[in-house]
C-alpha cells in the first residue's frame, strides 16, 4: 500500500516517544529549580546587602572550618607563612527557606556565591593586602538547603604573619596562628564559633612537617570601641622543619672547614703555608656566615644558634691564626734562649706532649774569644721514633775541642816576627772566629726551633680540646 510506514516504524515511534518523555521530564526538573530560584531571589526581592535575619536583634552564627592543603613557604626573614587551605563557612539565611514538597522534593540548590549574603570574614593577621579579596569575591558556588543553611567552601592561598623563632634554626619548630573574624560586625550581629581544623589532606612539603593544628574561639574588645565585643576563630598551626638540607649544606661544610684549621699546627714551620691556610679557612667561614645571614631576620632580640656556631668557629680560627704567628715568631728567632723557657718547654712540656728533647751541656773554655757554653739538644718525636741530629754529639765535641786547640796554637804563634806569618795567623783566626760564631748562631736557631715545635704541639692540643667542647655544647643545644 502506498504511503504505509516501513516495517520497523513501530520501534522508531517507541524510541521517539521515550526520548520525548525524557526531555519533558528533564525540562520539568529544571523548571522546578527555576521556579525555586525565582521564588527565592526574584519574587521575594532578596537583597544580598541586607543581613538575612527577620528580627534585627538576632545575630547570625557563623561556623568556620579550616582544612590545610599545602604549605608554600615559611619566610624567616620577613616573618610570614604562605599556605593553601580549604576554608568552609556555614550560617543560616532566614530568607532562603522553602518547603521541598512544593518543588517535588527539591531540598538542595547550588547558586553562585555572588547572589547570596556573605559574612565579611577576613584574616586579621594577613601580610598581603590582597589576601582578603578571595573572602569577598570568591567565584565558587554555595550550597543552600531547604532549612536556610548555607555552606560556602573555597580553596584559598593565604599569607599570614607568623612570628618565626630562629634560635634553633635549622632544627626549629614554629607555631603560626590564623585569625579569622568579621571586620565590621560585633557579636550583636555576627558571632563565630570554631568547628573543625584538619590536616589529613595535607600534601607534605619537602621542608616542613605538620605536627598539630588546633582551633579556638576568642572574644576581644578593642580600644577604639570598648562597648563592642568582636568574635574570632584562631587556628593554631605547629610545624617542624626538616633539617637534612641545611645540615648537609651549612653545618657539615663549617665542621670540615674548621677541622682544616688543625692542619695549621701539623704543617712544618718552614713550609711557609701555615698563615696562608689559616687566612683561607677564615675567609671560607665568613662566606658561609653571610649565606646564613641572608635568610635570617634583622632582629636584635635573639641570635640563631647556627649563627653563634659560625661566630664562635670564626673566633677559634682567628685565635689559631694568632697561635700560628706566635709559633713562627719563635721559630725564626736568633736571640739567646732564656733559661726559664728552656726549663718550661724543653724539660717539662715536651714529654707530656709526646715530644722527646735530650739536653746535654757542652763545656767550653773561658777564653774571651770563645762564647758562653751552649746547650746541645736532640729532638725526637715519640710517634715517629728517635731522629738523630745530623751531627752527633761526639762529632760536635771533637769539632769544639779542635777549635779550642787551634785557638791556643794561634795565641802562641801571635808573637812570631815574620809579617807574612802574622797576616796568615790573623786570617786563620778570623776564619776560626767566623765558624765559631756561625756554630753558636746555628745552635741558637736550633733551640728556638725546638721551642717552636713544643709550642706548636701545645697549641694543637689546646685548640682541639676547645673545638670539641664548643661543638659538643652547641650541638647539644641544637638537638
Amino acid at each position: 500500500m502506498a504511503g504505509s510506514p516501513p516495517p520497523n516504524s513501530t520501534w522508531y515511534i517507541i524510541c521517539t516517544c521515550f526520548l520525548l518523555c525524557s526531555t519533558i521530564q528533564g525540562t520539568l526538573g529544571s523548571r522546578q529549580q527555576k521556579d525555586l530560584l525565582y521564588d527565592l531571589f526574584e519574587k521575594s526581592s532578596y537583597n544580598k546587602l541586607v543581613r538575612p535575619v527577620k528580627n534585627e536583634t538576632d545575630n547570625i552564627t557563623v561556623s568556620v572550618e579550616l582544612y590545610l592543603s599545602q604549605i608554600n613557604n615559611v619566610n624567616e626573614k620577613y616573618q610570614y607563612l604562605s599556605m593553601m587551605v580549604w576554608l568552609t563557612q556555614r550560617w543560616k539565611d532566614e530568607y532562603l527557606v522553602w518547603n521541598s514538597s512544593d518543588y517535588q522534593g527539591l531540598d538542595v540548590i547550588r547558586v553562585p556565591a555572588s547572589k547570596v549574603w556573605l559574612p565579611d570574614t577576613i584574616l586579621y593577621n594577613t601580610r598581603d593586602e590582597s589576601s582578603n579579596e578571595p573572602f569577598m569575591t570568591v567565584t565558587t558556588n554555595v550550597i543552600v538547603t531547604e532549612n536556610g543553611s548555607v555552606d560556602w567552601s573555597a580553596p584559598l592561598t593565604i599569607k599570614s604573619h607568623c612570628s618565626v623563632d630562629v634560635y634553633l634554626y635549622p632544627f626549629d619548630k614554629q607555631v603560626c596562628r590564623l585569625k579569622f573574624g568579621s571586620w565590621q560586625h560585633d557579636t550583636k550581629y555576627i558571632d563565630y564559633f570554631d568547628d573543625t581544623a584538619d590536616a589529613s589532606n595535607y600534601n607534605h612539603n619537602g621542608e616542613w612537617d605538620t605536627l598539630e593544628i588546633a582551633h579556638k574561639k576568642e572574644l576581644e574588645t578593642f580600644s577604639c570601641c570598648p562597648d563592642k565585643t568582636y568574635a574570632s576563630v584562631t587556628f593554631r598551626l605547629e610545624i617542624k622543619r626538616r633539617p637534612l638540607f641545611y645540615f648537609l649544606n651549612l653545618v657539615v661544610p663549617c665542621l670540615v672547614i674548621s677541622a682544616m684549621s688543625l692542619v695549621e699546627f701539623i704543617l712544618p714551620c718552614n713550609s711557609g703555608e701555615k698563615v696562608s691556610l689559616g687566612i683561607t679557612v677564615l675567609l671560607s667561614l665568613t662566606v658561609f656566615m653571610l649565606v646564613v645571614a641572608e635568610n635570617m631576620p634583622a632582629s636584635g632580640s635573639d641570635i640563631p644558634i647556627l649563627s653563634r656556631f659560625y661566630i664562635i668557629t670564626i673566633m677559634c680560627v682567628s685565635i689559631s691564626l694568632l697561635m700560628t704567628i706566635l709559633v713562627l715568631n719563635c721559630h725564626h728567632r736568633q736571640t739567646p734562649l732564656p733559661r726559664w723557657m728552656q726549663v718550661v718547654f724543653l724539660q717539662f712540656l715536651a714529654r707530656p706532649l709526646c715530644l722527646h728533647v735530650h739536653v746535654k751541656k757542652i763545656q767550653r773554655s773561658n777564653s774571651k774569644r770563645v762564647y758562653e757554653p751552649i746547650t746541645q739538644t736532640i729532638y725526637t718525636d715519640m710517634d715517629m721514633g728517635p731522629q738523630e741530629d745530623p751531627i752527633d754529639i761526639t762529632t760536635r765535641e771533637k769539632r769544639l775541642n779542635g777549635t779550642r786547640n787551634n785557638m791556643r796554637s794561634l795565641s802562641s804563634m801571635e808573637s812570631a816576627s815574620d809579617p807574612v806569618c802574622r797576616e796568615m795567623l790573623r786570617n786563620q783566626r778570623f776564619l776560626v772566629e767566623h765558624f765559631a760564631e756561625k756554630e753558636k748562631t746555628d745552635q741558637l736557631i736550633s733551640d728556638w726551633q725546638l721551642v717552636a715545635s713544643v709550642l706548636d704541639r701545645l697549641f694543637l692540643w689546646i685548640y682541639l680540646i676547645c673545638i670539641v667542647i664548643i661543638d659538643s655544647v652547641i650541638f647539644t643545644q641544637m638537638l
